[in-house]
């Protein structure tokens, strides 16, 4: 791994693809203004619009034009910041079978994703406002789908629409649902989405599995939308490489920053629960 050879743009965008292939969460959010990120502080006012007034409408008589109005908005605001290092000795360079660069970058991005995704459930976790109460232990496979269709109630009485909602559960959740027939499990549908962490589809939603569901105790937050719900923005800022001073090895290190904000809470609804015996 000659630091010659070293393309920084090129890392930079290896490392932040490997990443976002890993994010299960992150991948139930939307990216609108990613590319506003310059440093880590960064804030960014979302202007959100008030309602449109729908009125009657009276042949022969004037209609009332109201102003286009807009209100205050969230703030995303870019205030995560990670970073890795990392050496190679030039003669474990050389002894190596093959070039070391792939599997270190594959680490890093891996470990980025966890600690990213860990942040973004835990946004979603504070963030949604709607709790299902009715559902507080899955002890069946058919308590696991119950679970997911008053997931699904809820969300529709706040307007949400029905296309491209996920949920997102625990490897014990996932095991539970298996059982129930209704659940459909590695088919074309189901897997050709564009989320990370697909297992399949069940109650109205696609179904993703990750080991970050948050969780209190015993309780996990089973947490069901649409990317509607929370904006999300990350950026690899620094990638660089460089000999070092008192060793015979090269050094490479990376920052990676981020930010996200829920933006529209009625999109989320969580149901926290127990499950097992």
């Amino acid at each position: 791994m000659a630091i010659e050879n070293f393309v920084p743009e090129i890392w930079a965008s290896d490392l932040l693809l490997d990443l976002q292939k890993q994010l299960v969460y992150g991948s139930c959010t939307n990216r609108n203004y990613e590319g506003e990120i310059r440093q880590k502080g960064d804030t960014l006012k979302i202007t959100g619009i008030t309602d449109v007034t729908i009125k009657s409408y009276t042949p022969h008589t004037d209609i009332t034009v109201e102003a286009a109005t807009d209100k205050e908005g969230p703030v995303l605001t870019i205030d995560q910041a990670d970073y890795f290092a990392f050496e190679v000795d030039d003669v474990e360079a050389t002894q190596a079978a093959g070039d070391v660069k792939g599997p270190l970058t594959g680490n890093a991005g891996y470990k980025m994703a966890d600690k990213v995704d860990q942040y973004i459930a835990g946004l979603m976790d504070k963030g949604a406002t709607t709790s299902v109460k009715d559902i507080t232990a899955v002890t069946t496979p058919s308590d696991a789908y119950d679970a997911l269709v008053l997931l699904g109630v809820a969300l529709t009485k706040k307007n949400v629409p029905k296309t491209g909602r996920w949920v997102v559960v625990s490897p014990d959740f996932y095991g539970m649902l298996q059982g129930d027939t209704r659940f459909i499990a590695g088919t074309d549908r189901a897997t050709d989405t564009l989320y990370n962490g697909v297992i399949g589809l069940a109650g109205g939603f696609t179904v993703l599995e990750s080991n970050n569901v948050p969780t209190s105790g015993s309780k996990q937050s089973i947490i069901a939308g649409t990317n509607q719900a929370v904006t999300f923005a990350q950026q690899i800022s620094k990638i660089e490489a460089a000999r070092m001073e008192k060793r015979f090895a090269d050094m490479v290190k990376g920052l990676d920053l981020y930010g996200g904000v829920v933006v529209r809470p009625e999109c989320l609804a969580k149901a926290t629960l127990t499950v097992g015996g």
